[in-house]
Formats: structure tokens, sequence, C-alpha cells
């Protein structure tokens, strides 16, 4: 199949936390990301970091910087870097190819694929193996997830972006080979909370409410405690019980009233 003059082809790339089987989106209160119950669903996103040598970066690099031209003549390409002494993200220029991806310790690229689901299942990325038969097809294979590691061809679709007043190309996963399949890996175990001035905390004073009852038992039942409810006697039991005011027979289901408002 001819690629079309927006796409771009890479082989033998690794991938990382690839989020493709179901369109995903981020939980605002826990900060994970929560698989979508529908492929239709507006909010979600499709993602996926490809790892690649530094010659692909650069293919894709020079390739993303044409088409920005193309698309914003006489525009400057900011993008967002994380300063180290604040944390907070400044707009900066892009002045080389190595700015639109993050090195590797091992000499190689990382750059993220994602596209939203507009709300249309067509937006969904491709997955085929080496027998050009496509997987992770609901009917045949409904748990299957590309896992962390797995090795790959990919076409990436790039896309001209403008918001804000900023311009700047969105790289898309479009579709993917798979060549091996790594092993899922078990998530890692919760890091140990490290207590570095134990032996020198002070000790906290109890509050009133604990030097009153600190020493009574707490019970420990599931059940509600039962409460007896007694009937207070009347503070004027000498007084007259009151007559019973007469109500208007439309409040009572009878005919209703004839006045017109």
């Amino acid at each position: 199949m001819q690629l079309k003059d927006n796409q771009i082809r890479f082989t033998n790339v690794e991938v990382l936390w690839p989020r493709l089987d179901m369109p995903y989106k981020q939980n605002s209160a826990t900060g994970q990301w929560d698989k979508c119950t529908s492929i239709l669903d507006e909010d979600g996103k499709y993602e996926v970091i490809i790892k690649f040598q530094p010659e692909q970066a650069e293919e894709l690099a020079a390739k993303m910087s044409a088409m920005f031209k193309e698309n914003f003549p006489g525009k400057h390409w900011l993008i967002k870097v994380r300063d180290p002494e604040t944390g907070g993200d400044n707009d900066v220029p892009v002045k080389k190819w190595q700015d639109l991806f993050k090195e590797t310790d091992d000499g190689r690229f990382q750059r993220k694929l994602q596209i939203k689901t507009y709300g249309t299942p067509t937006t969904k990325p491709k997955i085929f193996d080496q027998h050009f038969e496509q997987i992770g097809v609901p009917e045949r294979e409904p748990e299957f997830e590309m896992t962390t590691g797995s090795m790959i061809n990919c076409v990436v679709d790039l896309k001209s972006w403008t918001y804000g007043g900023k311009h700047g190309i969105s790289t898309r996963p479009e579709a993917f080979m798979v060549l091996t399949r790594a092993e899922r890996k078990p998530p890692p175990e919760p890091a140990q909370k490290l207590d570095y001035f134990g032996d020198l905390a002070q000790p906290k004073e109890k509050s009133e409410g604990a030097q009153i009852f600190g020493d009574m038992e707490v019970p420990t039942t599931s059940e509600p405690i039962a409460r007896s409810t007694v009937e207070a006697a009347s503070p004027f039991p000498q007084a007259e019980k009151k007559e019973d005011i007469a109500v208007h027979p439309s409040v009572n289901g009878g005919p209703e009233d004839e006045i017109p408002f």
C-alpha cells in the first residue's frame, strides 16, 4: 500500500507503554490512565512511545520540519521544555532535530505517538502480524494488548496543528506490524516508605478527648448501636386538645375551587 504524503514508515523499532487495544483517558483523581469502555469515547486517546535509532529519528524530524515550513511559513516552532530548577514548563524554539525527541541512555531516541478517538472507530490504529493478518481484533483476541519491549514496524501519520497562537506537527499512530511480543512484566512493587527521622520523633501530646476517653474500649461490631426512643411527657398535661381545623373540600380530593386564579 502506498504511503500518503503525510506518512512515514519505520522498521524494527521498540514500543514502550502502549495503549492501543482500547482508548484510554486519564483519571483526574488518581492520575492513572483508565481504559475506556467504548472506542467511541471522545475523551479517550490511543498512545504509544516508539524507541528508534538516531538516523530514524533524524529522518522523522526532517519530514516534520518540512511540513512545518510548508504550513506555517515565517513562524517559530515552540516546544515545552521542563526547567530542572523550577519544575515549570517553558516554551522554547526548536533549534536542532534532537529537540523533538527524548534521548535515552543507550543512544536511541523516543517519540510519543498519540491520537484522540474523535468519536469514530476509524481512529483505532491497525495491528498486524508478520503474515499481514490483523491481530487484536476483539472477535478473535479479546484480551490482546501490545506489551512494552515488543519490536515492531510502524507507520506514523504527521498532522499540522494550531492552538492558542502556537503551531506544531503532531505524530499519530497509524499501523503496526508486530515482529516479537515481549512478555508482560509484573507491576513494580510499591516503594517502601523510608523512615529517616523515626528515632528523633517527639511524642505527640494527647488531645483532651483522648485524655478523657482514651482508656475506653472501642466497640468492634460493624452493626449500628440500637437506640431506644422514649416519648417525653407533655409539660402541659392539662392543656386542652386542639380542635381540628376544617379543610376546604378541594384539598381533600373534593370538587375544585371555582375561583379562576
